[in-house]
């Protein structure tokens, strides 16, 4: 740990602090690293945003604020394309891949109580920043959802994977359990199917 790991937009260590961060990028040579690093680094806009709304410092806030935009923005862009299967609809999304978003996805949700938390606590005028990088999560999140709801396919225990469809009740309105099982496991992306 040096000091530039505590460092926060407007000291003088935080420039060494952002290039340590481009490395970590550079190093993470597949999506799910890059999805991690990134993780990590939106955790750590969150820190930073609290720290600067607690001091006071606004002016300082944007960096934190355009950075931690950036960082979850990646995460949405490489959930997209890595759901993206080119040339092959029926492979199946990584399981690692996915398991990489869902443990981004539980991080930003832990990022944003914290978030929401700074902002009943900080003063009025950080609020501003604090609701932007809420609303940037927020998106990047639903972008994520959507990219995997759309692609994910649902591998059966035999044969191809197929692409998930929501049963229609039959006629007595009511499905049976088995259905009902299925569609839980369509609608909650479980892995116990």
């Amino acid at each position: 740990m040096s000091a530039a790991d505590n460092a926060i937009p407007g000291d003088y260590l935080y420039p060494v602090k952002e290039a340590r961060e481009n490395t970590q990028l550079w190093l993470g040579r597949s999506p799910e690293a890059k999805i991690d690093v990134y993780s990590r680094m939106v955790k750590e806009r969150v820190a930073e945003l609290r720290e600067l709304a607690m001091e006071e410092r606004v002016e300082d806030s944007s960096v934190a604020l355009t950075r931690l935009q950036n960082h979850v923005a990646r995460v949405a862009q490489l959930a997209e394309q890595g759901i993206q299967r080119p040339g092959d609809p029926s492979r199946p999304i990584s399981s690692n891949l996915l398991n990489r978003l869902e443990e981004a996805m539980e991080q930003q949700r832990l990022d944003e109580g914290v978030l929401r938390e700074t902002l009943n606590q900080s003063p009025a005028n950080a609020g501003a920043d604090i609701e932007r990088a809420l609303e940037a999560i927020q998106k990047g999140r639903e972008r994520v959802r959507s990219a995997v709801a759309a692609a994910e396919p649902v591998t059966s225990p035999v044969g191809p994977p197929v692409v998930p469809k929501t049963p229609a009740p039959p006629a007595g309105g009511q499905l049976d359990k088995g259905s009902d099982m299925r569609l839980d496991c369509t609608i909650h992306r479980t892995r116990r199917c």
